[in-house]
């Protein structure tokens, strides 16, 4: 009997607010995770996220960030 072959997903990065920066991005929802856009540079301040009012400028250092697998 052989094992069936598992597939693996490919999810995208994504991100959240951290706690106590909702005040900052009143669009944005708590522990809500958007898809975080991948053509950003590693060193930018700043990230887009993909939300439901379109894409929003959030200072990377105010995010949870999880990358993609």
């Amino acid at each position: 009997m052989s094992i069936p072959e598992r597939r693996q997903s490919r999810v995208s990065p994504r991100a959240r607010l951290r706690p106590g920066y909702l005040g900052h991005y009143p669009e944005l929802l708590p522990d809500r995770w958007y898809p975080l856009d991948i053509t950003v540079q590693p060193a930018s301040v700043y990230v887009w996220l993909n939300t439901p009012h379109g894409a929003l400028r959030v200072q990377r250092t105010d995010l949870d960030i999880q990358a993609g697998l």
